[in-house]
């Protein structure tokens, strides 16, 4: 059961900001209560966010990867769109 909780709540809090870790703490105990593996949420959120992003996010940087990730959809949607008008 203690597993399936850590893989629930990393991939709920993965993609997140995280401040750092004393008010992702806070928060947490908050929405959740108390968990036994916390410290190991919070190592494996940080190291995916290092592996996908390069840092852990902040409020700041987190808009900055949402537009930039708009922006390769978007001009990937419209080569597709011209390649489907030309024929």
């Amino acid at each position: 059961m203690e597993e399936f909780k850590l893989n629930f709540y990393f991939n709920l809090y993965k993609d997140k900001v995280m401040q750092n870790r004393d008010v992702f703490r806070a928060n947490f105990h908050k929405l959740h209560g108390k968990f036994n593996y916390l410290e190991e949420l919070i190592i494996m959120i940080e190291k995916y966010q290092i592996k996908t992003y390069g840092c852990t996010l902040h409020s700041s940087e987190i808009n900055d990867v949402k537009r930039r990730i708009n922006d390769y959809n978007n001009g990937r949607d419209q080569a597709v769109y011209v390649r489907r008008c030309k024929r």
